[in-house]
């Protein structure tokens, strides 16, 4: 779990803010306490929060996950974000076959490939409890968010550990919900997906999304 929750393992994901680079350009979350809102926006209502439910259920429910990889795409109304998605979780799919060539995911061909179905599959197989896998997708997520912030706003080291420290209330309880959560999900987080679309146009940028 630590091996594949790394930030060196090859996912690409440092390359994408999630709409984020558009909301600092606008003005919104520019210091920790600010930023530490919009984080916990996506634990609370966002895409994390979502996506963590299908992790399980693609988890417990292998045989449907060509429609958890749907579900997913579905819950993302900007282009940019699917597309975040999909090479994320290529790329994430390409390194385990690397490491496990005669893995039976090999005879899987999903249509979106979301990062989300690839990881609750991966785990899976490596045969990682179901509350372990959830607790290490949210923060290796959460992770990447910060890492964006302390690079964008910027933000210290120090203001990103106390970050991270601080959300773990968050994490506990998005992981509660997850394990409780019914097909009928939803996420509900206009700002951020309003200004993924407009990343796609945004004048300057550093970030694929």
């Amino acid at each position: 779990m630590l091996h594949l929750c790394s930030n060196v393992f090859p996912t690409g994901i440092f390359s994408h803010s999630f709409g984020y680079e558009m909301m600092l350009e606008d003005g919104r979350a520019t210091d920790m306490e600010t930023y530490e809102q919009y984080l916990t926006g996506i634990l609370q209502m966002g895409g994390a929060r979502a996506e963590t439910a299908v992790v399980r259920f693609v988890y417990e429910q292998p045989e449907r996950i060509q429609e958890w990889d749907e579900l997913c795409t579905a819950l993302k109304a900007a282009k940019e974000l699917r597309m975040a998605s999909s090479k994320t979780g290529k790329a994430f799919l390409r390194t385990f076959h690397k490491m496990y060539p005669d893995n039976p995911l090999k005879n899987v061909t999903l249509v979106h490939t979301n990062y989300c179905v690839v990881f609750g599959s991966v785990c899976r197989f490596l045969e990682i409890p179901v509350e372990e896998m959830l607790e290490a997708y949210l923060t290796s997520s959460l992770l990447s968010y910060i890492q964006v912030g302390i690079k964008l706003i910027p933000l210290s080291q120090m203001d990103g550990q106390l970050l991270m420290y601080r959300c773990y209330p968050q994490i506990e309880k998005c992981v509660e919900e997850a394990m409780k959560a019914k097909e009928d999900i939803c996420s509900f987080n206009p700002v951020v997906d309003i200004a993924s679309m407009r990343h796609e146009i945004q004048f300057s940028r550093m970030y694929m999304s």
